[in-house]
């Protein structure tokens, strides 16, 4: 088998409010932030890694514990009106991403042939590109010259470069099964945990009502 790696690029340092939207999303499902309490016994709990800002990135890894498609998480985050990059690689053997701000989809691509998908647009990236990286060098890497040797792998891999993603070599599954492979280690990234408290109380007054 070839190598799964996915994950939600966020262009922020501000990881607090990474993790406010978050809960914001997930109350109205009845799922409460942990705290330093246990949660109660066979409670449904859903989790996040979030990685230390490198670069100007934080990198968010949902465990997917709600069966949401892990790109939504992207949309939600830029909600914040932060750049959100949902990057994925599947199998070594196709490349999709979807690039939000504003809770806007922006851009989206797909490496596979014959999908009906938009086939990316390298100029919405310029102000996330690294120092001495061109447009040019990620429209290669999104539409490589007939001939050229570059594994769809390499093409992930060297996106990851062109945008100083240093995290793109992980998913949630690829974390818990080898803490050690976190950039930055195991103990610079949060676990950030949502419980099952149950349905959200109705609102009792006309002033709760709105």
């Amino acid at each position: 088998m070839g190598l799964t790696y996915s994950g939600v690029h966020v262009a922020t340092e501000d990881r607090e409010a990474i993790v406010a939207v978050l809960a914001e999303t997930l109350a109205p499902g009845g799922y409460r932030l942990r705290d330093d309490a246990p949660p109660p016994a066979g409670a449904p709990v859903n989790r996040f890694l979030l990685s230390p800002p490198i670069n100007g990135w934080t990198t968010v890894l949902p465990s997917n514990d709600l069966d949401s498609r892990e790109y939504a998480w992207a949309e939600t985050i830029s909600s914040t009106g932060c750049a959100a990059l949902w990057l994925y690689l599947y199998d070594s053997s196709f490349l999709m991403y979807r690039f939000y701000r504003g809770g806007q989809l922006i851009d989206r691509y797909h490496s596979a042939s014959g999908e009906k998908l938009a086939v990316g647009n390298p100029r919405v990236f310029r102000p996330f590109l690294v120092p001495g990286a061109t447009i040019e060098d990620l429209d290669r890497v999104l539409r490589p010259n007939p001939g050229e040797e570059l594994s769809v792998e390499d093409r992930y891999l060297a996106m990851a470069r062109l945008l100083g993603i240093q995290t793109a070599e992980s998913s949630y599954a690829v974390a818990e099964s080898d803490p050690r492979s976190l950039p930055g280690g195991r103990h610079s990234w949060s676990v950030v945990e949502f419980w099952y408290a149950g349905p959200p109380e109705e609102p009792t007054s006309a002033a709760e009502r709105g």
